[in-house]
């Protein structure tokens, strides 16, 4: 996944070289400037076809791709992934995933992001869920998770002893466009492993959401498009 920050001391040291660079060449893309709630909750509607979720709300986290080592395959690979024309109702591009799970061992595949370019966390506590819109190729898997990472599943947060059990919740696409709206209370993490278990989801402390299957021997086509909070605040 791309990461463009750069630390503090790797400025200084430009500027001690005599470089004469200033800090804002160093700086990501300056954030959109928005203004009703919808606009705000927006996270990625795929219509600027980049692989960057939209700068807005201090948000701008890269889409990626992720697959076992037991043999799955994933189109695109994690460091080609661009938009795909054929997008919900009202948008003409979507997020687009491919490809074929391994028939045995450890096996997943899937898409996702995190929220900041920077491994930090992200405050949603204002809002109640996230919604999104998905379809699949007709034949294709049909069973999915969606899966949100927070500051006690994620490594990054340096809380997990056994990370990666996210909060998430199945979902079955149809061939058909359909809008999936979740609460952060609907979110689960998984039975049975994970540590630690806490309660509830952080929206506080969030780090990025992805979708994922794991059926052995499948072959799977999904888009995703439309990604944004729900529950505005008053």
């Amino acid at each position: 996944m791309k990461n463009h920050s750069i630390s503090l001391v790797s400025l200084l040291t430009f500027a001690a070289l005599g470089t004469g660079c200033s800090l804002n060449q160093f700086r990501g893309p300056a954030q959109e400037e928005v203004h009703t709630c919808a606009e705000k909750a927006l996270i990625e509607n795929a219509e600027d076809q980049d692989d960057q979720i939209l700068l807005r709300e201090g948000r701008g986290g890269y889409l990626y791709t992720f697959v076992d080592k037991a043999g799955s395959r994933i189109s695109p690979d994690e460091n080609h992934f661009k938009m795909e024309f054929g997008g919900a109702p009202g948008s003409k591009y979507a997020i687009h995933v491919k490809g074929r799970t391994g028939t045995g061992g450890e096996i997943y595949a899937g898409v996702g992001f995190d929220f900041k370019g920077t491994p930090e966390t992200y405050e949603a506590k204002q809002y109640k869920g996230l919604a999104f819109s998905a379809r699949i190729k007709a034949g294709s898997e049909e069973h999915w998770r969606f899966m949100v990472g927070d500051i006690n599943t994620d490594p990054k947060g340096k809380v997990c002893k056994e990370c990666d059990n996210d909060w998430g919740t199945p979902f079955k696409p149809t061939d058909e466009w359909t809008r999936y709206e979740v609460l952060f209370s609907d979110l689960k993490q998984e039975a049975g492993w994970g540590q630690p278990r806490p309660p509830a989801v952080d929206a506080a402390k969030l780090f990025g959401m992805k979708w994922q299957m794991a059926t052995p021997n499948a072959a799977f086509d999904l888009w995703v498009d439309d990604i944004s909070f729900v529950g505005c605040p008053q």
